[in-house]
C-alpha cells in the first residue's frame, strides 16, 4: 500500500509539474532593534575608512537594560564623530568633549580602528591604539546623570537625519577575530522568496509591523520613494496599508478576509511583477493587484524588483514594534512556470490537480488490494 501511493503520488507531481512539499520555511531570525553590550565590561571597537571632508558619521546609541524605546536619547547618551576637513569632530550628549590637539596625525590616517572604553567615571577613545579623547563625567552635572550609569546595549544610529551613522563598516569585540557589519538593509529577493513574519501582538495593542522595500540601486533606507512598504496595524480589527497602492494616503483599511484570532501569526508576504499577497497562518487576507489598485503609483513602485529590505525603526506612527522574527520561503514553481502559478511550501499545491484525485486514489486502492 506505501509503495503504491508514493507512486501515485510521484505520478501526481509529474503530470501536474507541482512539488509537494509540506516543510517549513528556514531557521527564524530575531528582528534586532538593540545589540547588547556591555560597554563597562567589553570595549566597544569600530572600524572605519572614511575620507576628511567625506561628512561620514560614526553614531552610536547607548541604553540603560530596561530600555525598550531605541529612539529615547535621554536612556544613556550618544556620541558621534563626524568626518569633517581636515581633521574628525567629536561630539558626547550632555558632555563637554572634543578630540586631543596632539591626536591630529593619527586621526588624519584613512583607515581606523576605533576603541571605546566605559567606567563610571570616564569614556576613553583610542583611535588606532592612540588615546584620542578622554571624557570625565564628573566634570558636569548632566554629564554625570546619564553617563555614570551602566550601559547595557546600544545601537548605531539610523534615524533618518544628518546624525545617521553612515561611517562604521564593521564593529567588534577587542578579543575578538571576526569584525561584525553594521546592517542597513538585509537582502532579500521577494520575487524569489516570500517574506515570513512572526508576530504574537494582540489585537487592540496598537502595535505595528512595518516592511520597506527597495531596489537594488537604492541606498537610502529611510527614503519612501523607492518601491514602498507593507504595514499591519493591530488595533482591535486588524488593518493593513500597502504603501501607493491602498491608497494615495496613508489610511488603513481592513483586509480583504479577516486573519486568524490567535496571538501568535505568521504573515507570509508574495510578490510577483503584477501582484502581491499575505497569507497569515495559512489564510489569504489580501491579493493585491498592482494594476487594479486604487493608489495612483502601484503599478509603477511595485512592478519593481525587490532586492532588498529593512523592519521599519524610525521615531514615527509607522515604527515596526510587532515583528518578532523573520524567514525565507522558497517558491515552489507550479505547472506553467507563470509567476502566478508559484505555489509555497507551506501551501498545499494542488488547484489544477483537483480533478485527478478522483481517479488516482481508486488506482492506488487497487493496487493494493491487487
Amino acid at each position: 500500500m506505501k509503495a503504491a501511493v508514493l507512486c501515485t503520488g510521484m505520478f501526481l507531481a509529474v503530470l501536474t509539474g507541482f512539488v509537494y512539499s509540506s516543510e517549513e520555511g528556514g531557521e527564524w531570525t530575531e528582528v534586532v532593534r538593540f545589540i547588547e553590550w556591555d560597554l563597562e565590561k567589553d570595549p566597544l571597537q569600530v572600524k572605519t575608512d572614511s575620507e576628511a571632508g567625506s561628512e561620514d558619521v560614526i553614531s552610536v546609541m547607548f541604553y540603560l537594560a530596561e530600555e525598550m524605546d531605541i529612539y529615547n536619547y535621554e536612556s544613556i547618551g550618544y556620541f558621534t564623530i563626524t568626518f569633517d576637513d581636515p581633521l574628525p569632530e567629536l561630539f558626547v550628549s550632555d558632555c563637554d568633549a572634543e578630540f586631543e590637539e596632539e591626536s591630529s596625525a593619527v586621526l588624519s590616517e584613512r583607515d581606523k580602528t576605533w576603541t571605546f572604553s566605559k567606567s563610571r567615571t570616564d569614556l576613553t577613545i583610542q583611535c588606532n591604539g592612540e588615546k584620542v579623547a578622554n571624557i570625565n563625567f564628573g566634570i558636569d552635572k548632566e554629564c554625570w546623570a546619564m553617563w555614570s550609569q551602566d550601559v547595557a546595549k546600544i545601537w548605531f544610529w539610523a534615524g533618518g537625519d544628518s546624525d545617521d551613522d553612515t561611517a562604521t563598516d564593521g564593529y567588534k569585540k577587542p578579543d575578538d577575530q571576526e569584525w561584525t557589519d553594521v546592517e542597513k538593509f538585509i537582502e532579500w529577493d521577494l520575487e524569489e522568496d516570500s517574506l515570513q513574519v512572526k508576530t504574537d501582538s494582540e489585537a487592540g495593542s496598537a502595535e505595528i509591523m512595518t516592511i520597506m522595500f527597495y531596489t537594488a540601486e537604492h541606498e537610502d533606507r529611510s527614503d519612501f520613494a523607492s518601491i514602498g512598504y507593507v504595514s499591519v496595524k493591530f488595533s482591535d480589527v486588524l488593518e493593513y496599508h500597502v504603501h501607493h497602492c491602498t491608497n494615495d494616503d496613508y489610511d488603513y483599511e481592513e483586509f480583504q478576509n479577516a486573519p486568524p484570532h490567535e496571538p501568535n501569526k505568521i504573515w507570509t508576504i508574495s510578490k510577483s511583477s503584477t501582484d502581491l499577497s499575505i497569507d497569515c497562518n495559512g489564510v489569504r487576507v489580501l491579493d493585491l493587484n498592482f494594476a487594479s489598485a486604487v493608489g495612483s503609483k502601484c503599478s509603477d513602485k511595485w512592478s519593481q524588483d525587490v532586492a532588498k529590505m529593512w523592519f521599519w525603526m524610525e521615531d514615527d506612527s509607522e515604527q515596526d514594534t510587532a515583528s518578532d522574527a523573520y524567514r525565507k520561503l522558497q517558491k515552489i514553481e507550479g505547472e506553467g512556470g507563470d509567476e502566478g502559478d508559484d505555489c509555497e511550501k507551506t501551501r498545499t499545491c494542488y488547484s489544477d490537480a483537483k480533478s485527478l484525485v478522483a481517479f488516482l486514489v481508486p488506482v492506488s486502492l487497487l493496487t493494493h488490494l491487487f
